[in-house]
């Protein structure tokens, strides 16, 4: 009888562990987009790749007024910036140390892309 347990009991653990292993993601996992950041000017185009997490990935972008992705989903997208661009928050371009020298106003925007598991990650673009 003890036999029957032990044997049931390895079994069922067994069959735990092999569900469990496939399924999310797993510690030390890591999620994130290539580039991080880009600076385009309107027009220009740039393409972002999801580096780690589970399929499928789903890409969504702050501020559409600002820019267009080509796709919601796929491992890869191409993010456009539009004409005109001037809905989002306002940034300058070019700081060193802290100071700001040759002020360049633009706009900044973020593309985000979500794994089945619920991770996210975040580029940012800024546009001038």
């Amino acid at each position: 009888m003890n036999n029957q347990i032990r044997l049931v009991s390895i079994l069922l653990v067994s069959i735990a562990f092999a569900c469990g292993c496939e399924k999310g993601p797993k510690s030390g996992d890591e999620f994130y987009i290539t580039p991080a950041t880009a600076e385009l000017a309107p027009g220009a185009t740039v393409v972002f790749t999801a580096v780690g997490g589970h399929e499928p990935f789903v890409w969504t972008v702050g501020n559409s007024a600002d820019g267009q992705i080509s796709s919601s989903n796929g491992q890869s997208v191409t993010y456009m910036a539009l004409l005109g661009a001037g809905s989002s928050q306002p940034v300058d371009t070019n700081t060193i140390a802290g100071s700001v020298t040759n002020v360049v106003s633009g706009v900044m925007n973020t593309i985000t892309v979500t794994d089945s598991g619920n991770w996210t990650a975040s580029a940012v673009i800024t546009q001038h």
